[in-house]
């Protein structure tokens, strides 16, 4: 008889486990889908902007460029480009040749 009541609970723990897990899941789901909603209803904010005072004095520019935004800047920046090409397909030749 006692193991009869501990397969019952047992069995009912289970199930109901099983149950909240798929509640879980499913409203999961749910509330990802509706985030932007529930967010407005709530008037939660999703985002903050923070001003930094020091941003004046970062540097951001990441690329470099080792030309100068004019005309002579252009003319070296086409001459290199003319000297890669030159040297891709001497290379691409020789490879080519052995």
């Amino acid at each position: 008889m006692k193991v009869i009541k501990n397969r019952k609970l047992w069995i009912s723990a289970t199930a109901i486990t099983g149950v909240l897990f798929g509640a879980l899941v499913v409203g999961e789901r749910v509330t990802n889908y509706f985030e932007p909603a529930i967010n407005s209803m709530l008037n939660a904010s999703t985002t903050q902007i923070v001003e930094d005072p020091n941003a004046d004095q970062i540097d951001t520019e990441y690329y470099k460029s080792e030309y100068t935004y004019d005309q002579k800047g252009e003319e070296k920046l086409v001459e290199d480009g003319k000297n890669l090409y030159r040297s891709i397909v001497e290379e691409g030749t020789a490879l080519f040749e052995k």
